[in-house]
């Protein structure tokens, strides 16, 4: 009986053993984030791109005209950034309104209205896809061209620019917040609540 006893406990230890032992630990380092927006610079946000990596950031400065704002953007050894997808305009909307809040205004980007659509409002030829294009060189296809209803409309054949509206709400005197609008690339909206407040940057990250 008593070696009964004995075998059970030694059986039972042993599996306790078994159970309470955890296998070797993998150490994952996955910081690849934080080094590629390292390779950005402060205050930068790295995307990756089919053409290969991107940095932006959203600058704000009240009532630049389209010019203005690319240049600011070349003191940064930037320029006016596109968008490659749906999620990098998300970015700049939700840093816009975060820095704008409770406020609304627009931000200028990188894209411009083609030659063959200068003269030309929405038609079958000229659509929401390819009536304009990226400016930045990097940023490609069309799933990043979102417009609000009805644009790039093209008033006056006199919209070969574009801004990214920003609000605490759904829209701002009509037009979607997130989502574009053609504009004159000398307008500033001065005492308007689309006013220019800023614009987007982007460059290659550093080597």
């Amino acid at each position: 009986m008593t070696k009964a006893l004995i075998y059970v406990c030694c059986f039972l230890a042993t599996v306790s053993t078994m159970i309470i032992v955890k296998p070797p630990q993998v150490q994952c380092d996955d910081n690849s984030g934080e080094v590629e927006n390292k390779k950005c610079g402060t205050n930068w946000t790295h995307f990756q791109r089919p053409s290969g990596g991107w940095c932006m950031q959203v600058f704000y400065e009240n009532y630049l005209n389209q010019t203005e704002a690319e240049a600011r953007c070349q003191q940064q050894q930037a320029t006016l950034s596109g968008f490659q997808n749906p999620q990098e305009v998300e970015f700049a909307t939700a840093t816009g309104r975060s820095h704008l809040n409770p406020s609304s205004g627009s931000l200028w980007f990188g894209a411009k209205r083609t030659q063959e659509c200068m003269k030309s409002g929405l038609t079958e030829t000229c659509t929401a896809l390819n009536s304009y294009a990226w400016t930045d060189n990097s940023a490609t296809g069309t799933s990043g061209f979102i417009w609000s209803e009805g644009q790039p409309a093209n008033y006056a054949r006199e919209q070969d620019c574009a801004i990214l509206t920003i609000g605490p709400n759904e829209r701002v005197a009509n037009f979607d917040v997130g989502a574009f609008d053609d504009v004159g690339c000398e307008i500033r909206y001065n005492g308007t609540n689309r006013a220019i407040k800023g614009y987007v940057c982007g460059k290659k990250p550093k080597n």
